[in-house]
This record gives C-alpha cells, sequence and structure tokens, in this order.
C-alpha cells in the first residue's frame, strides 16, 4: 500500500511544470463555473489543458442565442418579401390612387410651425378669391381650384375645380372646401384632396371641427334644410331635418356634439331654435326657442358653444345648458372667433367710420372693449391672446388682456388680415400676401 503511496507521489513530483498560459485557461475555468475544484486542484491536475484550447471567455449561451435571432431575421424578410408579391398580385385592382391617399390621409407632409415667417406670395389676383389658413400655410381658393403656400412662398398642394362663391372651413385636422352655390364638397389635408361628394341640392354653410368631423347644410324636397354629419372617416353617421331654415351649424372639437340653428316667422315674429345633439343618439340633448330674435351664427368654444344674434350673444355649455347672455345695442357688423376668444364689431354711425369693437371669453365674460375711427375691412381673433383689425390704411393688434393696441400703417386696399402665430399675420391682398410681425414693429 505504500509502495503504491510512493509511486503516486513519484509521478506527480516529475510532471512537467505548467506554462502560464496553460494555468490562465485553467483559471478562466473555474470563473466560469465548469468546477467546484479549487484552483490549485486544477492546476495541478494531471491533465494537459492545450495552449490553443478555446478562449474560455466566450459565453457560448449568447453566442448560440445571437445565431438563432440571425435566422428569425432572415426568415422574416424572406416572410416579408413573399407577402408583398403576393398581396400586390392578388389585390392589385385595390391599389389605386383614391385608396393611397386615404391611406395617408393624416400626414401633414408641409406644416410650417406657428413660428414660421412668410416670405412675400405671389398669385393671380380673382375676384371669387377667397383665404384661410391651414396647418401654417396660406390656403387661396378661387373658381378655378385651390392652392396652397408654404412660409417660403413655394406652392404646395394644387387642385383644379370649378366654384362661382368658394368658402373654405379649416380645422386643425383637415379643411373643408365647398360653393356656396353649387352642391359640391371636397376635404383635404396638406397633401391631397382625401374626400369629395355631389349632393342632390345645394350647399348653405358647413363646419369643420378639429377632430376631422363635420357637417353640411344643405336641403331636401320635403325639408328645408338638412344637416348631415360626416365622422372623421368621411361616413355620413347622422342626418338631421328642419322644416325651418338653418342659419348656422358648429361641431365640437372631439366631434361629439352638434349644434344647430335655425329660424322662422311665426305670428309676425321670428323664431330662433337651437338645438343640441350627440351623434350617434336619436333624441336631443337639449331644445330652445327664443323669440324676437334672428341667429347669425353659432360657433364651437372651448367648453361650448356661443350663438350669435343680430340683438344679442348667448353662451351654452357643451349639453346646451344655458351659462349667460348679454344684449347689444348696435347690430352687429362683423364677428370673429376661435376657442378662447370672441371679438365683434358695431358701427356706431350708418356710414361705418366709427366702430365700437368688443371682446368676449369663451363663457362670456367681457374682456376689452374700444372704439375704431374708421371703416374695418377684416377681423380675426387669436388664442395667442390678440385681436386683429384690418382698416383701409391700417392693421390693429389688440393685446386682449393689457387692453393695449399696436398700429402698423400699411398699403391700401388689403382684404384679410390672418393669423399665423405669436403677433403675426399675413396681409392678403389681390395678388400677393405680405408678412408682418407686430411684436417687432412694437419694439
Amino acid at each position: 500500500m505504500s509502495a503504491g503511496r510512493e509511486k503516486r507521489r513519484n509521478n506527480a513530483s516529475v510532471m512537467p511544470e505548467r506554462s502560464p498560459a496553460t494555468k490562465k485557461k485553467a483559471r478562466q475555468l473555474v470563473r466560469a463555473g465548469t468546477s467546484a475544484l479549487p484552483e490549485e486542484s486544477i492546476v495541478n491536475i494531471g491533465v494537459e489543458i492545450p495552449d490553443n484550447a478555446p478562449d474560455l471567455s466566450v459565453n457560448y449561451y449568447y453566442l448560440r442565442l445571437a445565431r438563432r435571432f440571425r435566422l428569425a431575421q432572415t426568415l422574416t424578410i424572406i416572410i416579408t418579401v413573399f407577402f408583398v408579391v403576393f398581396m400586390t398580385t392578388a389585390y392589385s385592382d385595390d391599389i389605386t390612387a383614391d385608396n393611397i391617399k386615404y391611406l395617408f390621409r393624416d400626414i401633414n407632409v408641409r406644416s410650417q410651425g406657428d413660428d414660421a415667417k412668410f416670405m412675400n406670395i405671389t398669385y393671380n389676383a380673382d375676384p371669387t378669391q377667397c383665404f384661410s389658413m391651414f396647418r401654417g400655410e396660406l390656403v387661396y381658393v378661387t373658381g378655378s381650384g385651390l392652392t396652397l403656400y408654404g412660409a417660403s412662398g413655394g406652392e404646395g398642394l394644387k387642385d383644379s375645380m370649378t366654384l362661382e362663391s368658394p368658402v373654405v372651413k379649416a380645422g386643425e385636422k383637415y379643411m373643408l372646401v365647398f360653393d356656396i352655390s353649387g352642391s359640391r364638397f371636397s376635404v383635404y389635408n396638406s397633401f391631397s384632396r382625401l374626400y369629395s361628394e355631389e349632393l342632390d341640392y345645394n350647399i348653405a354653410n358647413a363646419a369643420m371641427s378639429d377632430s376631422g368631423a363635420f357637417a353640411v347644410v344643405t336641403s331636401s324636397r320635403e325639408y328645408n334644410s338638412v344637416v348631415l354629419y360626416y365622422d372623421d372617416d368621411f361616413d355620413l353617421s347622422a342626418r338631421y331635418s328642419k322644416s325651418r331654415y338653418v342659419t348656422g351649424v358648429a361641431v365640437s372639437d372631439d366631434g361629439n356634439r352638434i349644434a344647430i340653428a335655425a329660424v322662422d316667422a311665426k305670428n309676425g315674429d321670428f323664431v330662433t331654435e337651437l338645438t343640441f345633439y350627440e351623434p350617434g343618439l336619436d333624441s336631443e340633448l337639449a331644445h330652445i326657442e327664443l323669440t324676437g330674435v334672428f341667429p347669425v351664427s353659432v360657433d364651437y368654444m372651448d367648453g361650448g358653444f356661443a350663438l350669435l344674434t343680430l340683438s344679442g350673444l348667448y353662451w351654452y355649455d357643451i349639453d346646451g345648458n344655458f351659462i349667460t347672455s348679454l344684449n347689444f345695442r348696435y347690430k352687429p357688423y362683423k364677428y370673429a372667433v376661435s376657442d378662447l376668444y370672441y371679438i365683434v364689431i358695431f358701427p356706431k354711425n350708418i356710414v361705418g367710420s366709427v366702430n365700437e369693437v368688443a371682446v368676449f371669453s369663451s363663457d362670456g365674460k367681457p374682456l376689452y372693449e374700444g372704439v375704431i375711427d374708421e371703416r374695418i375691412t377684416d377681423i380675426e381673433v387669436s388664442d395667442y391672446g390678440y385681436a386683429y383689425i384690418l382698416t383701409q390704411d391700417r392693421a390693429v393688434m389688440i393685446d386682449i388682456e393689457n387692453s393695449s393696441t399696436v398700429s402698423v400703417p400699411v398699403s391700401s386696399q388689403a382684404k384679410r388680415i390672418l393669423p399665423t402665430g405669436d403677433g403675426t399675420v399675413l396681409l392678403a391682398y389681390s395678388s400677393r400676401a405680405i408678412f408682418l410681425d407686430f411684436k417687432s414693429q412694437s419694439n
């Protein structure tokens, strides 16, 4: 027995010295958890580890995982290619220009933003011209079609059509273009025309919401007025028929509420009917009748609706509950509405050379009152807190909160003043539009 132990000790004593590389691989084997033996046992074990052994610092689990992901990537590419080829071949009849436009209906490829500074814009003069702002671009509509102009002055979207009295209703998502004496309307984004429809009867009015839902006022053989409500997918979702004449319609920003103002005569006096609806419900949310007043317009404001009549303003919440009202001393001449502000102009004499200016909040609170001793060509109001007034020879910006004004002389014959940002506007003339920054003028 002792002889055997002695022999083994002798064999161990004559084993060759391990190289540093061999010892390093043994230590790596210990760290990798491949042996529970202490490092000294590995180093002194009677098995020679060759210097060209695999590098144990490589984690073979993650190496196998990477190979599997590479295989999955290759298979995905192959399947995608086969899918595209199959769908293109099997459904080639459905790949049309109209379907592609619908697919990209929400793309805003040319939006300039509110802080864009415009270069001068030129266009052909036209007696039927109509202006608006949409996604930071100037909308120019005439009897022959529509053109969008960006901040650089270049043309964007162009679409040809025939219109006698064009009108533009712009929201944040889409804009609606129709002919006030025709029966056709079209819906656009900044990229293309998305939807068009020819109605059986002429269009009297329309409203576009920020959600893309909109309403069109027309008529029928049985009713004096019919309001057609379309959701943001251009599906006709509701139809409201009125024996009275509809003078105004408004859709809330989310498209979930509709207000309709209509009028007729009873016992020698005007009767205004204001009804509120929720699309999808058969019954009315609210029904109001006002005797002795003539409705001019109903508009959506932040959290509710405002009804303008020839004798006063009425505010209602989103469900048609009355908030407040006020009576006018003079008949309104012009008005403009934003989500937060309502501006009304009242001529104080027959020729319109002296005008009272009043601005109200979305819940009917008076915010500003002043006088402009000139004929007023156009007015607008912006949610930045400014009201804009265009006269024959100057443009005026009213700071509603501070009740201060900035007046800038302008060349005559400007037709529209269009807010573009925080204290900036476009002045639209017959054949050109000019950018004006009121804040730089005041400085």
